[in-house]
This record gives structure tokens, sequence and C-alpha cells, in this order.
């Protein structure tokens, strides 16, 4: 018989009182059904002040990472992360319109340049490409012979992961003309779903293209 306030679970003795956890010494044990994932984890954690253990009192049982902070609810035999909470700063700071590094695309004996800027805002990327010169592209452009002509934003994290994909056509592109009425630049405005987490992790750029 376990001890008031705690509870045998799997070869692992939880005391919720102190928000501790000890190990049970070689325990034999049968777990059959989606069990296996909730003792699987526990035993993970075993061994180590990295994690606190404790339960609510619908019975669910909330396991906390002391390094992360990550918080993760273990209740039947499933596991489901918490997501952090954010606040109306961390959704401000996303809404600010970032302008990326410039890239250079080389088609023929052209070359074009190719601007991006893009926002997060209500579970949506927001971007505007813009290339130049205008009439570069428009050149380029009549003498392909290729179908469907399009830009593609590669939005990356960290370790060079594509964590968004975005396809800008240039039949949706818009002309920005001078006074003169020749074409300075194709302008390319839209918006793509996406998680916050998404567009938090991108740390850079790259742009292909069909042309």
């Amino acid at each position: 018989m376990t001890p008031q306030g705690t509870r045998l679970v799997g070869n692992l003795l939880i005391t919720f009182e102190r928000i501790t956890f000890a190990c049970v010494s070689r325990y034999r044990f049968a777990v059959v059904g989606p069990a296996i994932s909730l003792i699987l984890l526990l035993l993970l954690s075993c061994g180590t002040d990295r994690y606190q253990l404790l339960e609510r009192k619908d019975g669910t049982l909330v396991r906390l990472d002391r390094r992360s902070g990550q918080i993760v609810l273990l209740d039947n035999g499933s596991m489901t992360v918490v997501p952090e909470p954010t606040s109306a700063s961390d959704d401000a700071v996303l809404g600010v319109r970032k302008r990326w590094p410039d890239e250079k695309i080389p088609i023929g004996d052209s070359t074009l340049t190719a601007s991006l800027q893009t926002l997060w805002r209500g579970g949506n990327v927001f971007y505007r490409l813009t290339v130049n010169p205008g009439k570069r592209l428009q050149s380029v452009l009549r003498r392909s012979s290729n179908y469907g002509q399009h830009f593609i934003l590669h939005l990356e994290d960290l370790n060079n992961f594509q964590m968004l994909g975005i396809t800008v056509p240039v039949s949706d592109m818009n002309q920005t003309v001078n006074a003169k009425g020749e074409v300075e630049a194709y302008e390319g405005n839209g918006s793509v779903q996406a998680t916050r987490e998404i567009y938090a992790s991108v740390s850079g750029v790259r742009i292909g293209w069909k042309l």
C-alpha cells in the first residue's frame, strides 16, 4: 500500500504533496494499450531533478520541465503540450513590418533585385514582394516560353529548414509605372495562414523563381 499523498505509476512513486518523484527499484510491469506512452514518458523523467509531477483535481497528471518551462498534460495514456501563453506585446513585435535583405536574381544577361517585407497578424503572414527593374523583368517575361512564371518565397529557420513556402505568380503582381508610363517594378501583395510559432521561428528568407 502506498503512503497517503503518493501514487504508484508503473515503477515510479509519485509524491504529489511535495511535487517530487522517485524511482522504485527494479519493478517489472506489463503495459497494454495507450498507457504505454504515459509510462515511457515517466520513465524518461526518472533519475533526474529536471521534472516536477503533480496531479490536478480531475486526476490528470501534469509534468513541468524545470529547465525549459514546458508543461505536459498526461491523461489516459495521451500527452498534450500546453502552449506557452502569449501577450499583446509578443503579437505587436511580430506585427512590425520586417524588411529582409535584397536578393539578386540572375536571368541570362540580366540581373533583377527582389525585395521582401513581411509581418504576422491574426494567424496570417502578410508579404510584399517587389522586383525591379521592372523594364528588365518585363523583357525577360516577353522572351520566356515558360508557362506559369512565378517567384517562391522560402522562409527558413536558423537551421535552414523551410518553415513556410509562398508562391507568388507573376500574373498576380502589379506593375508600378513612372510619369512616362514606363514599368519601374513588379509588386506582389498577399497573405497566407501561419501560426505565431512558425513565423516567430523564421530567421532568413530565400527567393526562388521560374521565369
